[in-house]
């Protein structure tokens, strides 16, 4: 039988063990005899796995590893997948109902993405609607209206009605998305008015912008239907205005600081503003360090970073090796800032630094734990179900979010979801993407999803940073640091959620 071990090993920086166990989501401390063991009991019964170690463990040491792996394994279901446990993953991947996936998708159902335009004001170099990134669509002047916009509203409603009943606590969530949204205010405003009035439990609003139009009266507008608005700032003005730029070249930080600071000063007390910055290989990251901490006292707070995305796309060819090279030697002396702080106590840790970092630990510390995956349809990657995060096009068109190209849409909103599409979509998925994680012993730290791993014409596995063995590596490492720090402070990453902004925008 073609049995694997779903484990991973690490060490802290102070010289400690441990076993991820994929299957549970659990770490444990662990001992050379308990690995071994767990080794040898891939192909032998633990008491012959027992007597074959027995020369170079103690027979306490043994004892005590084979009973800790016999309860977790019988109990649990911990540390191994065999030919039986992958054919019981691909009958629930491959073998479902169309009734099966409309229920799933009622059931997630928590989050309605409006894009109020595919037209924006600036003309960032790095967008992902850009010529930059050859298979998304380009930016159009196509606008959402108010009539599509409101059926979109009626039927997220509908749709998510059941789970409200099912659960009065919950929350909806309505994002509203561009190109640059505040181009199409008036929507907007019409829209937060309708979906405030007719919604069927506490809605969470939220926005993001580039916040060149961030003034007057959608201002306050946003602050009167209690928006979370997420402004983009990608630093100082030489790293900001490289990228973030006008259609004529001009940059765009000296106008998105004067509305901060008119915002600032006519809403002091307004607490749901954000900035999101992004990345590159010429970044100066001690640079826009030093300008967020030297802003902080009147800056909105940073609660999100991402490099510019490197699948499909010609962005890359910019950078010379020299550029990597520079700022691999940054992101290092950044590091051993963040470790210091957090291991020491000794110093504080710059807030960018803390970003940058703990973005980058998100899915070790909030990793599904047993029991705990998306559906028994989708049981691999860090994939959500489509539709729970439903996007609608300006053309009425419903896509799984707003980062897919748009080449497997999901319905309309004269229409709703096509669940017989969805059903195929998430077995294209399963087949291109998913077929061989089974044996991946991270599969429950994997980012991948339906948008990173789009195509032209379907899915495929992502090179680089998404790559397989990529994220195993990044993966051992993000559990290396986490626990590092979790011993020397168990309560380091209590606030985590901060930095996941679908976990911070639900909590509200």
């Amino acid at each position: 039988m073609n049995r694997v071990l779903a484990t991973m090993t690490f060490d802290s920086f102070q010289g400690n063990s441990y076993l991820y166990d994929d299957n549970t989501g659990m770490v444990f401390p662990a001992t050379a005899a308990l690995i071994a063991l767990l080794e040898a009991h891939t192909i032998q019964p633990l008491e012959t796995a027992i007597a074959g170690l027995a020369t170079q463990y103690s027979q306490a040491e043994l004892i005590q590893a084979a009973n800790f792996i016999h309860r977790w394994e019988t109990m649990y279901g911990a540390f191994y997948r065999d030919d039986n446990w992958r054919a019981m993953m691909q009958k629930h991947m491959f073998d479902y109902s169309t009734d099966d996936v409309k229920s799933l998708v009622t059931q997630e159902f928590r989050q309605l993405v409006l894009v109020l335009t595919e037209n924006c004001n600036l003309r960032c170099r790095y967008c992902f609607f850009s010529e930059a990134y050859p298979l998304t669509r380009n930016r159009t002047y196509n606008t959402l209206s108010f009539e599509t916009g409101r059926k979109a509203i009626d039927y997220f409603f509908a749709q998510a009605r059941p789970a409200v009943l099912a659960h009065p606590l919950r929350k909806l969530a309505i994002t509203f998305y561009g190109g640059e949204p505040l181009m199409a205010s008036k929507t907007l405003q019409n829209l937060l008015t309708y979906a405030q009035e007719n919604a069927p439990c506490e809605l969470i609003f939220s926005l993001t912008t580039n916040g060149t139009l961030l003034q007057g009266e959608i201002a306050q507008t946003l602050v009167d239907f209690d928006v979370a608005i997420n402004i983009s700032l990608d630093g100082p003005q030489p790293d900001h205005d490289r990228n973030r730029v006008l259609p004529k070249g001009k940059g765009s930080f000296d106008l998105i600081m004067k509305n901060l600071k008119a915002f600032r000063q006519r809403f002091p007390d307004y607490e749901k503003l954000a900035l999101v910055g992004v990345f590159d290989w010429k970044t100066d990251l001690f640079r826009v360090a030093d300008f967020f901490e030297e802003n902080k006292s009147w800056l909105p707070p940073l609660q999100m970073l991402s490099r510019v995305n490197e699948q499909d796309t010609v962005y890359y060819e910019q950078f010379s090796d020299k550029d990597v090279v520079k700022f691999r030697e940054a992101h290092q002396r950044l590091e051993e800032i963040y470790l210091q702080g957090k291991l020491t106590g000794e110093s504080e840790i710059p807030l960018y630094a803390r970003v940058y970092f703990e973005m980058r630990l998100i899915s070790a510390i909030l990793r599904r734990r047993h029991g705990n995956i998306t559906s028994a349809i989708l049981p691999f990657t860090g994939t959500c179900v489509p539709g729970a995060k439903l996007t609608v096009r300006t053309n009425g068109i419903l896509d799984i979010c707003e980062r897919v190209n748009g080449t497997m849409p999901l319905g309309h909103v004269d229409t709703g979801i096509n669940f017989e599409s969805v059903g195929a979509i998430i077995k294209e998925y399963n087949r291109s993407v998913c077929l061989g994680c089974w044996r991946c012993p991270a599969s429950k730290l994997c980012n991948n999803c339906f948008a990173l791993c789009n195509t032209d014409d379907g899915f495929a596995k992502p090179k680089g940073e998404g790559s397989c063995d990529t994220i195993r590596t990044y993966s051992r490492q993000a559990l290396r640091v986490a626990y590092s720090i979790l011993e020397k402070e168990p309560n380091a990453f209590e606030d985590i959620s901060y930095f996941n902004p679908e976990l911070r925008l639900l909590e509200g």
